[in-house]
């Protein structure tokens, strides 16, 4: 069956995480909560405008990234530290999961 599977969940950096790999694409998906409110910036997409929006610290986010070197990335932007983006990379990045 075709669609997100689990690959992880646990505590890192005192947040909760669950890490998700898309069957398909082999995308990830980390599911964690926001640490302290914050504000998106806009962009265009297409002929539209995204306007910034606010997201409140405790609200749920997705960060995702097309491999794990990506996700680690966007993990660090998304205010985890080197060692914990590192620790759930680390199993998106085991054989099999």
């Amino acid at each position: 069956m075709e669609g997100w599977h689990p690959v992880f969940q646990g505590d890192i950096d005192g947040r909760p995480v669950l890490l998700k790999r898309y069957d398909a694409s082999g995308e990830l998906c980390v599911e964690t909560v926001q640490v302290e409110t914050d504000t998106t910036e806009g962009y265009a997409d297409g002929d539209s405008f995204v306007f910034p929006s606010v997201i409140s610290a405790g609200s749920r986010i997705d960060i995702e990234g097309s491999d794990p070197d990506e996700l680690e990335r966007e993990l660090r932007a998304s205010g985890f530290s080197e060692t914990g983006a590192r620790e759930i990379t680390r199993h998106a990045r085991i054989p099999g999961a």
